[in-house]
């Protein structure tokens, strides 16, 4: 028996959170839709020396605000967890 793509449900990151616009100014939303079963993901953004500049909890299926106003103007990179699900991106500031 070979399971067929229809036996198994999956759930790619990048369906279940979108960040937007990007580049940005002084904040981004953050969309996501949690997979079924899954209360909470997390979002960890790193500048590019690898330091955590900003830790955020995502709860439920929503949409959320993270302020940017605080970070100075470069690249960024973000990798969202929630259970198996790992998406990492770049984020982009400017003033």
């Amino acid at each position: 028996y070979v399971p067929q793509k229809d036996d198994v449900d999956e759930i790619s990151a990048s369906d279940i959170i979108k960040i937007y616009p990007n580049p940005a100014t002084t904040k981004v939303e953050v969309s996501y839709t949690l997979p079924e079963g899954m209360t909470s993901a997390t979002l960890v953004m790193t500048n590019t020396l690898g330091v955590n500049v900003m830790t955020a909890q995502l709860d439920g299926n929503n949409k959320t605000t993270l302020s940017l106003e605080e970070l100075p103007s470069g690249i960024y990179f973000y990798t969202i967890r929630c259970g198996e699900n790992v998406k990492t991106g770049k984020l982009v500031k400017r003033n």
